[in-house]
């Protein structure tokens, strides 16, 4: 009787046992789990970190070389800038010479309007004729006049053109900064305390 209740109470604990051992199976297996999503999300994110590092080197980049660009651009801005003032004090001083050769044309248009109705009716003073001369001394300088006003309109509107381009890399510029400081606030977000 008393091997009875020993092979009872040695059942008991056998299955006692056993029933740990399952409860620890079955919470290695939970470990096991937790630790493989574990491992999974720590993958996923080193991924993501890794990912964020290239975004973050390849808009350093741009913005690199967007700075580059940048500085030639407002360098050739710088340029043509003195190019155009260069033109401005020209068209000054060939505006000038117009000024002072006025009362040559108002006298030359005062002898045009003397000589003979037909348009080649100076032909007929000769060759070597001072008319002559001045007419086509006149006709030059009226020329050279329309080659010059017609070259002053192509520089201001190469001028605002540049001033244009200006605009928009001022906007890029202060995009950049924002978007600079937005990741330095969004790194400093992301750094623990």
């Amino acid at each position: 009787m008393e091997n009875d209740q020993l092979t009872i109470a040695l059942d008991a604990k056998k299955q006692e046992i056993k029933e740990k051992l399952e409860g620890l199976a079955q919470r290695r297996k939970e470990i096991f789990q937790k630790d493989r999503n574990s491992w999974t999300q720590g993958f996923a994110c080193d991924l993501y970190l890794k990912e964020c590092e290239q975004k973050k080197h390849r808009a350093l980049e741009k913005y690199r070389r967007e700075q580059k660009n940048n500085a030639a651009k407002r360098q050739e801005i710088v340029q043509l800038k003195k190019k155009i003032q260069k033109l401005k004090f020209r068209q000054e001083e060939l505006q000038k010479k117009i000024g002072k050769y006025k009362r040559f044309e108002e006298f030359l248009q005062k002898i045009f309007d003397a000589l003979p109705s037909t348009e080649y009716g100076y032909l007929a003073y000769g060759e070597d004729s001072l008319v002559k001369t001045l007419i086509k001394r006149h006709r030059t300088l009226v020329t050279e006049k329309e080659r010059l006003l017609r070259k002053l309109s192509v520089q201001q509107y190469s001028l605002q053109e540049t001033l244009h381009e200006f605009r928009v890399l001022q906007e890029e510029y202060n995009t950049a900064q924002y978007v600079m400081l937005f990741q330095h606030f969004y790194e400093s977000l992301s750094k623990p305390i």
